[in-house]
């Protein structure tokens, strides 16, 4: 992968679907296709941008499956203010997940 970012997902599941994530020259930061269940994300970008462009489009996938209709200042808002706390609370992380 460009930029060395070789330890990024390729797959992910979102509300028990199975969704592929391809990294590739584009020019948007990231793509959603919901018939196909995959994301393109642009590898021309910095780490940091791709890990919250990531979960923008994860965001767009969780808002079809439930039919929230979120439009796109939403999703932005809402990717980037749950990125924040997820990166500002570690423990936050461990015990919803655990």
């Amino acid at each position: 992968m460009k930029n060395g970012h070789d330890k990024v997902p390729v797959s992910v599941r979102v509300m028990g679907k199975r969704w592929v994530i391809e990294y590739r020259e584009q020019d948007e930061y990231g793509l959603c296709d919901y018939k196909q269940t995959k994301i393109t994300i642009s590898e021309d970008q910095s780490l940091e941008n791709m890990r919250d462009t990531v979960l923008h489009e994860l965001v767009h996938a969780i808002s079809n499956e439930v039919k929230a209709g979120l439009n796109e200042k939403q999703t932005a808002t809402i990717s980037t203010g749950v990125l924040a706390i997820l990166r500002d609370n570690p423990g936050l992380v461990r015990f919803l997940t655990d």
